[in-house]
Formats: structure tokens, sequence, C-alpha cells
């Protein structure tokens, strides 16, 4: 296994999961993925502006470190509903179908996050905290959330009927 910086270069067309890796990757590899990626506890990978790539079992993937840690951050598509994706690890991946299936991961990462299928080389794009898939086609956000005002009002009041308890 190795990684290296990604940068903002395209990936392949194909299928992908769209989650936290920590869900999906065996635990043996994660182990080792994350010695790899820490060096005296600090993520030497972890500058909000670059994608990392791994290179694992004959395939590669790709992670980035979001910008507020472990938390629910929102999948936006121009072309379906959003979906909030959960992170335990402080990282978020693009991993492709066939490592998910070598790996005997589909219930986790269907679970866990979200498939979506590229139709084309796809460009990345990390800055600040947010990763645009081929301009913003894809988007996902992991800055602030007030910020970006993704409170329903109407939920606010959602509880309100058990206030004298």
């Amino acid at each position: 296994m190795k990684t290296y910086k990604h940068g903002n270069n395209p990936i392949p067309e194909g299928e992908y999961y769209f989650g936290d890796p920590c869900y999906v990757v065996p635990r043996d590899k994660w182990s080792e993925l994350i010695s790899l990626i820490y060096s005296d506890g600090v993520a030497d990978f972890n500058d909000k502006e670059n994608m990392r790539a791994v290179e694992v079992d004959d395939d590669k993937f790709y992670m980035f470190g979001t910008l507020y840690g472990d938390g629910e951050y929102p999948l936006y598509s121009t072309d379906s509903e959003t979906v909030f994706l959960p992170v335990d690890s402080g990282t978020l991946s693009i991993i492709p179908m066939n490592l998910i299936k070598k790996w005997q991961a589909e219930e986790k990462a269907k679970n866990m996050g979200t498939f979506v299928k590229l139709p084309n080389t796809s460009t990345l794009h990390l800055s600040e905290g947010v990763l645009d898939i081929d301009g913003g086609a894809l988007s996902i956000v992991t800055e602030y959330y007030d910020e970006l005002d993704y409170w329903d009002e109407d939920e606010s009041d959602e509880f309100d009927e058990f206030e004298d308890f």
C-alpha cells in the first residue's frame, strides 16, 4: 500500500462508494493506511486542499480530510437529492466499486455512504473543505453548516409539544 497527493487530478469513469473509508476498508488495511497517513499523531495529508490517492489491492481510491473532523456532511448532486455522509475518521473517500466488492463491503457501503456512477472521467477540485466534482455537478461540503443555512426552519418547532417535560 502507498499513498500520495492526488491534487485536483481527474479520476476515471466508473461506479464509486462515497463515504468514510473507515467503514469499508478492511481492518488490516485500515491499520496500515492510518500508519501511512499519520506521522507523530498529525495527519500529513490533512491540508484541506489536496486529495490523497491510496494504492491498494492493485487499484486506487481517493480520500481527503474533512474541515471539521467527525460528523455528517452533505453530498449535493444536480441530478438527485442530497445525501448526508456520516464520518467517524475525519475523512471522506471515493472508492471504486471493484474494491468494495473485493473487500466484501457492499452492505456496509450501502448503509454508511452512497454509490455514485461517474459516466466520464471526472475532475476534482478540493478547496477549504469543499470537494467539487465536474465543476459542481457533485459537491461534498465539510465547511461549517451555519454559514450555508442548512437548517430547515420548519424542523425547529418539531419537538415543541414536549416542552413541558
